[in-house]
């Protein structure tokens, strides 16, 4: 995910709860009368299975419930089953849609964000600048971390490490180490 959508290896990852981003939403709604919200897991089915449930998506007098709405904008094509997406669904029965069809509402990223993750390219040294400069401008105090994704295995290291040991514990005497 890294490659594709961070091109210039300077992005950062969040992460919540479940339970945190629901409250937060919650929290948003308080007030709204005819809002409804659900957060669901995507499933990535084949073309001929998103068909299959698009057309039971409505009922016999072509009405759509909430429920099967829903179900319907957690569902994508195989091909995108690596992005393992959770979606935060907010439906408004009352008012006209926000300004560029977005629900947009405020949180507290202290309580919300329970980790920021830096991509795995990003030099150890741009790493530190950039947890310092999140520091400063945000005051956020939570982990923030560099992905070791593209990390060798520590095993792979030490196996390595054994080979040239080994290598060099048996050549005779004289010879050049390797």
């Amino acid at each position: 995910m890294w490659r594709i959508y961070s091109h210039d290896k300077k992005s950062i990852r969040i992460r919540t709860t479940v339970g945190k981003l629901v409250s937060s939403l919650s929290i948003a709604n308080a007030n709204g009368a005819m809002k409804e919200a659900c957060i669901g897991k995507v499933e990535y089915k084949s073309e001929a299975q998103i068909m299959a449930l698009a057309k039971k998506a409505f009922t016999r007098n072509g009405q759509m419930t909430f429920g099967s709405l829903f179900r319907t904008l957690l569902v994508k094509r195989k091909a995108f089953e690596h992005e393992k997406e959770v979606r935060l669904i907010q439906l408004d029965w009352g008012n006209e849609l926000p300004k560029n069809d977005i629900f947009s509402y405020e949180i507290d990223p202290h309580e919300l964000i329970t980790q920021i993750m830096i991509d795995p390219r990003t030099s150890y040294q741009d790493f530190e600048i950039m947890k310092d400069n999140i520091r400063k401008k945000t005051g956020y105090e939570g982990d923030i971390k560099r992905s070791l994704l593209y990390r060798l295995p520590e095993t792979v290291t030490l196996e390595i490490e054994q080979i040239f040991s080994n290598l060099n514990s048996q050549a005779p005497e004289g010879d050049a180490s390797v």
